[in-house]
């Protein structure tokens, strides 16, 4: 009962997470479900949706299709859909019953291979893991498939992994990432998963270094460097003078430090791992000299943590830490302010798409904006006069 939700609605799912990925592409994906999931996404999970509707669909999945595992009309209604759109992929994505009457996704994928001619992928998400899982799931499943071993590589070049409407919002943050590096006299191989084109997967491996902006875009940087030895560094630009400060790392070739505090923490940040790390770096680039902690209820990586940090896994756990004292500043997404004890901190809302959903859609911050240094220095000249006085 550990991820029991008593306080704040479930988190994105992971068949979200996949969506989101192939939303870009020349993809009809289909969302094996009776529609409940597939509303779920296009109203709560996808901002993009509203101005730009993309083939996503419902299988219509019924009561006894999913006892009696009724695959053929699954793979019928998609054959239909593909001939009728002419789509140049189709994905399968699993939600909760399919998973629980053991439907195989990649199974039926192959199926509708055969049927098509198109490529399959086929996704045994189950709606109980979390969205970040779901994004590396399908950008495994892209690089796999149409990634190219034998590519130029790209001077100064870098692909910035991770970058989702879920955890960045739809307000412009991946263009302005990229338009920050290109004048900063780097080429943008690619941004992932947003404003993404096939050929940007295909020439994955021509940029010389990975930025990982999230925890998931970690996993996939892991991955291309297993795979074509890219190298590469977990952080977020936060505010334009942790951007500047970043720069001077990647410019260096040098990984971000990680810090051993001694300071008693009182900021506590909840957020994407890389994301959490990203607001804590920029808060000391501005001055904080309080100790800080970032948790999570996402991916964790013990590689990058600092002591003190924390992988959450029950609401209970937020509660407990609130509720510690040891803190007197939370930063993360304003649905958090729900949990017990969160009224006695100061609140610094960063809102977190996967956590509130459409309800901060239009609050999603600029991450490379002069706002969000202001809003670092604010924090910062407050926690540091409270630390003044122990």
């Amino acid at each position: 009962m550990a991820k029991l939700c008593i306080y704040i609605p479930p988190f994105a799912a992971d068949y979200a997470g996949v969506c989101s990925v192939f939303f870009d592409f020349d993809c009809l994906t289909a969302i094996n479900d009776a529609s409940c999931c597939t509303s779920h996404y296009v109203r709560y999970d996808e901002p993009r949706w509203s101005e730009n509707k993309k083939s996503t669909f419902c299988t219509s999945l019924r009561n006894i299709d999913a006892i009696l595992g009724n695959d053929d009309k699954v793979v019928k209604r998609i054959c239909e859909a593909s001939e009728h759109l002419d789509s140049y992929m189709i994905a399968l994505v699993g939600t909760p019953v399919p998973a629980l009457t053991g439907m195989d996704m990649e199974g039926i994928a192959y199926e509708i291979e055969s049927s098509t001619g198109k490529p399959p992928f086929g996704f045994n998400t189950t709606g109980f893991d979390y969205y970040d899982k779901g994004i590396v799931l399908a950008g495994k499943s892209l690089f796999d498939r149409f990634a190219q071993e034998e590519v130029e590589l790209i001077p100064h070049s870098l692909n910035i992994l991770g970058v989702t409407p879920l955890d960045f919002g739809a307000v412009g943050n991946d263009i302005s990432f990229c338009d920050y590096f290109y004048k900063s006299g780097w080429t943008v191989n690619g941004s992932y998963f947003m404003g993404t084109s096939l050929d940007q997967i295909k020439n994955v491996a021509a940029a010389e270094i990975n930025l990982a902006v999230t925890a998931s875009g970690l996993q996939l940087a892991k991955y291309l460097q297993s795979r074509f030895g890219t190298p590469y560094i977990a952080a977020c630009p936060t505010g334009f003078r942790h951007g500047n400060y970043l720069l001077k790392h990647m410019d260096a070739g040098r990984a971000l430090p990680i810090h051993s505090i001694t300071e008693k923490s009182s900021v506590l940040i909840v957020a994407d791992q890389v994301i959490g790390n990203s607001i804590r770096d920029a808060l000391r680039v501005h001055g904080c000299l309080a100790g800080i902690t970032v948790a999570t209820f996402f991916s964790w990586s013990a590689t990058i943590a600092e002591r003190g940090d924390m992988a959450l896994s029950s609401e209970k756990q937020l509660v407990e830490l609130v509720r510690s004292r040891n803190y007197t500043t939370l930063i993360g997404d304003p649905y958090l302010w729900r949990f017990p004890g969160c009224e006695e901190l100061r609140q610094v809302p960063v809102a977190h798409p996967a956590v509130s959903s459409r309800l901060t859609w239009n609050t999603v911050s600029k991450w490379l904006s002069s706002a969000f240094d202001s809003l670092l220095a604010n924090v910062v000249s407050a926690v540091n006069e409270e630390f003044k006085q122990l």
